[in-house]
C-alpha cells in the first residue's frame, strides 16, 4: 500500500490531467538512476518529476510549453511543498 500525492485545486481536482502520483514517480526514478544523475522529463506539466527528482538528490531537465503548468512547477518547486 502507498498514498497517492497529487496537487490538487481548491475545488479538490488535480491540477493536470494526466498528473502521476509522487509514490510512483519515486519508485521510478529510485529503480532507473542514481544520487547525482540527470532525469529528463519531457512532457513536465506541474513538476511533479523535477519535484521528487530534486528530493532525491538527483539533477533534473523538464520540458513544458504551457505557461501556467510552468509557474505552478516553478512555485511548487520553490516552495518544496508536498501536496495531498
Amino acid at each position: 500500500m502507498f498514498v497517492v500525492f497529487l496537487q490538487k485545486n481548491k475545488d479538490g481536482k488535480a491540477l493536470h490531467p494526466t498528473q502521476k502520483p509522487e509514490k510512483l514517480l519515486e519508485l521510478i526514478i529510485i529503480a532507473s538512476s542514481n544520487k547525482g544523475d540527470i532525469v529528463l522529463d519531457p512532457f513536465f506539466g506541474t513538476g511533479t518529476t523535477g519535484f521528487i527528482a530534486q528530493k532525491l538528490g538527483r539533477k533534473w531537465i523538464g520540458i513544458e510549453n504551457k505557461s501556467d503548468y510552468i509557474n505552478l512547477a516553478k512555485n511548487r518547486i520553490r516552495s518544496k511543498e508536498i501536496y495531498v
